[in-house]
């Protein structure tokens, strides 16, 4: 475990204050009118309550919630100096033909030439019978390893008709 997470992990436990046990009156518990679920049949009811705070809502990331891009341009550099060619949108879309059936692709470096945003264009027939979250999710699969390497991906993903119809609507 990071050293930082365990701290903060650590400063959590000791801010959240100890469960309270709550003892329902005899009222309560032997009301007639009372809803069989808040009925006890031990003279104590143990309900451990948690502070409605930022702190104790704060998951601590498992390795299953580790986000797909970096958060920051720090993250983006160190990952992607793993890599032995740099990122740039001939890589990107290098990969992409090689790994789909692609009619067209345009990618655009966002950032200036640094390598932390694009904005892709994707036309393929296999997107035919795809949602589009699940075009997106295909395109992404092939890349994930890019993606965690840059700060921002933008694919818009096309079936050739809808090409098609976006080129004459451009002009």
């Amino acid at each position: 475990m990071n050293p930082r997470t365990a701290l903060a992990l650590q400063a959590t436990r000791q801010a959240l204050p100890k469960p309270t046990t709550i003892r329902p009156s005899k009222r309560l518990a032997q009301s007639a009118k009372t809803p069989i679920f808040y009925k006890s049949t031990s003279s104590r009811q143990h309900i451990h309550l948690r502070p409605f705070s930022a702190v104790a809502r704060r998951a601590v990331p498992s390795p299953i919630d580790i986000p797909m891009a970096a958060n920051t341009d720090t993250q983006a550099a160190q990952v992607s100096s793993s890599f032995s060619q740099p990122i740039d949108a001939d890589y990107l879309t290098k990969k992409l033909q090689s790994s789909l059936n692609i009619a067209h692709i345009s990618v655009e470096d966002m950032s200036g030439g640094c390598g932390q945003a694009f904005n892709a264009i994707i036309v393929s027939p296999d997107f035919e019978k795809k949602t589009l979250l699940a075009r997106s999710r295909l395109v992404n699969g092939v890349l994930k390893e890019e993606i965690a390497a840059i700060h921002a991906w933008t694919p818009r993903c096309l079936t050739p008709e809808q090409w098609e119809k976006e080129k004459e609507r451009i002009g």
